[in-house]
This record gives C-alpha cells, sequence and structure tokens, in this order.
C-alpha cells in the first residue's frame, strides 16, 4: 500500500472509530435532539458523517449536483444501527476504491460540481 494513503487511512480509521464510539452511547431518542436552533439534529449530523467518505468518492470521481443530491435522499439513515453500518460500510468502500488507484490516478485534479479545484486553495 502507498505510505500515504496508509497514513490517511489510518487517521481516518481513528476517526471514524471515534464516532462509533460516540454513537454506541447514544439512544435513539438523543438523536432527535437539536444542540443549535435552526440547525441540525444529532441524528442528521451522525448521518452526515456517515456518508462523508462515500459522498467525497463521488465528487471525486466528478459526481454532478444532481447526482450527489440523489445519493444524500436516497441514503438517509434514521437508526443509530444504520448509521453505524453506513459509517463503516462508506469507509471501507472509500479504502477498497483507492487501493485500486495508480500514483498517476492519486495524482490528478479534479473539480467538483460547483467548481471547487484544490489547485484553487493556496494550501489551505
Amino acid at each position: 500500500m502507498n505510505i500515504y494513503l496508509s497514513g490517511v487511512f489510518h487517521q481516518m480509521k481513528v476517526a471514524i472509530d471515534s464516532v462509533n464510539e460516540i454513537i454506541q452511547q447514544l439512544s435513539e431518542a438523543d438523536l432527535d435532539y437539536k444542540p443549535i436552533d435552526n440547525k441540525r439534529t444529532i441524528r442528521e449530523l451522525l448521518c452526515h458523517i456517515a456518508l462523508i467518505c462515500k459522498a467525497d468518492y463521488l465528487i471525486l470521481n466528478e459526481a454532478t449536483q444532481e447526482e450527489m443530491k440523489d445519493y444524500y435522499d436516497k441514503n438517509t439513515k434514521q437508526t443509530i444501527n444504520e448509521i453505524k453500518e453506513a459509517l463503516i460500510d462508506n469507509y471501507t468502500e472509500l479504502v477498497e476504491q483507492f487501493l485500486k488507484y495508480s500514483i498517476d490516478e492519486l495524482s490528478e485534479y479534479k473539480q467538483s460540481y460547483w467548481g471547487l479545484d484544490i489547485r484553487d486553495m493556496n494550501g489551505c
């Protein structure tokens, strides 16, 4: 495995495991709590976190705005178990897909549907 990917995947796994530990401490009722008015519930936040790995992979592969909306619409998770499963499955899929990439493919620049290009970030 590429040494850079190995380090990135390790740090992502630490984050995934930490989120999973937090989820283990919640009840289904806790998921509906909204810490800040006009913001997301705990359920919505955790669902978003659970979908990030797959969403980033789709964006990397130049998914359109419509494709991303469709992905999020079709993958809303409701229960603690669904969220935990999506978190692990999406991380695992991301790792499996990245391991297939050559060094040249990993070095390619892509642009998101909203126009973000990593080269425009000036080191941020």
